[in-house]
């Protein structure tokens, strides 16, 4: 049988610059900044992921040019963030699919392929940033700081805490010279959103921007512990690359977007390697069955922006074994065209069950491009309690095992010797430390009409 879902989307939404505590320190600092709907990495914690994912990338001609621009990408990364930085609203739609695609047709129309060389890369390389941050958004927002809203923590100051933390676990005090030619981005909004503004505001925004990375370096870092306290869950899980939306679950699918927007620089617009990353991974065990917790949702990042309008009931679904469909609401998240589809089942998902999820060819890119194929994937939901003995499971514990990007190829091994020494490295901060383990909502955007 077929039973219709909800089909409702989950509009666009910005991050914020920096919290509340932030703003005091930054204002003793005399850096003036502007707070913005709540949510969001923060700007360390983008350049991180900017990073790990340009090291993940395979060996070819992204990845060399990457190489070579690190200021570029790096400002690239915290350039969405810097709009808030200036009070103006180029900060909320550089966050967004839109935005990623004005900056390809910006660079096509201004620049001869392909792209590797002069000033055609070094945009190349601020695109790779400001999209990093948009996807890092998305990953981050809808599955690590839903959850852990859900378990207890005060997500509130999230943004600012992880980037505080960052600091003192992995060392880092990423603050880059700014490099970019913010004339060149300010034609992108000018052509791209019949928006103007000037070079001169999106400068200053970089610059407000870099003082308040810099402030939370001197000054927030040396009192992190407060944010610990207030996020326990979240700041035990954000390297945990069996969490959902954590950094190391992210960087795969930032690099996977990478390379599709690579890709549609040099005009390949085939949406074969589209899905980039999906929670449950294919083949997942152990899946949480509570169908209003984040954990439970399914959702699938897309390397293209994806016309809403298309992705419905009929060409994303999920069926139980015997090919049922199951009642879910299908959201999707973005601006004009969607990075992100989410189905969220609307009773819990039957305890030790097997559900399968499609995505037909009926789903458009913004290039009116379809899926060759269905894309599938299979999962399995954990034992009712008190079962597990008889209902053992091939993936154990936790939320569902790793979740790990799909359909991705190439690329990814790089990353996995950065996260171990993370983990030692954070592993070991907290056994000296003493630091507990705490175990165990749509986020910030609005929902689209």
């Amino acid at each position: 049988m077929t039973l219709p879902c909800n089909v409702r989307g989950l509009g666009r939404g910005g991050g914020r610059l920096l919290g509340s505590g932030t703003l005091a320190v930054a204002a003793a600092c005399a850096v003036t900044l502007t707070s913005s709907p709540a949510g969001a990495t923060g700007m360390q914690g983008h350049m991180y992921v900017t990073e790990m994912a340009v090291r993940s990338l395979p060996p070819g001609e992204l990845r060399t040019l990457l190489d070579s621009r690190r200021d570029l990408w790096l400002d690239g990364s915290f350039l969405p963030d810097s709009g808030y930085a200036a009070n103006d609203a180029y900060g909320e739609m550089a966050h967004w699919e839109q935005f990623v695609e004005a900056y390809i047709n910006w660079i096509r129309s201004s620049f001869s392929p392909p792209f590797t060389s002069g000033a055609a890369a070094d945009h190349v390389a601020v695109l790779m940033g400001a999209a990093s941050h948009g996807m890092l958004d998305q990953t981050f927002d809808t599955l690590l700081v839903d959850r852990a809203a859900e378990l207890g923590d005060d997500t509130s100051e999230l943004d600012t805490g992880i980037d505080a933390w960052i600091v003192n676990d992995l060392g880092r005090k990423e603050n880059p010279p700014i490099v970019v030619d913010t004339q060149g981005i300010s034609q992108v909004f000018a052509t791209g959103f019949g928006y103007d503004v000037s070079p001169d505001t999106i400068m200053s925004g970089l610059n407000t921007a870099k003082q308040a990375i810099g402030a939370v370096i001197t000054l927030l870092a040396k009192n992190d512990q407060v944010f610990r306290d207030a996020s326990p869950w979240a700041v035990t899980h954000y390297l945990d690359a069996g969490t959902p939306g954590s950094y190391p679950y992210s960087v795969p699918v930032v690099a996977g977007y990478m390379e599709n927007i690579w890709r549609r620089l040099q005009g390949d617009h085939a949406m074969n390697r589209a899905i980039i990353g999906t929670w449950p991974n294919d083949g997942a065990a152990d899946v949480p069955v509570d169908h209003a917790s984040v954990s439970s949702f399914v959702t699938l990042f897309s390397g293209h922006g994806l016309v809403p309008g298309s992705v419905t009931s009929d060409s994303a679904f999920v069926q139980d074994a015997e090919g049922n469909r199951v009642p879910c609401e299908v959201r999707t998240r973005g601006d004009d065209w969607a990075g992100m589809i989410q189905l969220r089942p609307q009773a819990d998902w039957a305890y030790h069950a097997t559900y399968r999820v499609t995505l037909t060819s009926g789903i458009a890119s913004l290039y009116g491009e379809h899926l060759a194929s269905p894309f599938t994937l299979q999962f399995t939901t954990a034992c009712a309690p008190g079962d597990e003995a008889s209902c053992a499971t091939a993936q154990g514990g936790g939320e569902g095992g790793c979740a790990i990007s799909q359909a991705r190829g190439s690329g990814a091994g790089g990353w996995w010797p950065v996260a171990a020494a993370a983990a030692v490295w954070v592993a070991a901060r907290r056994r000296r430390e003493g630091a507990q383990n705490a175990d165990g909502r749509e986020g910030r955007p609005s929902k689209r009409a």
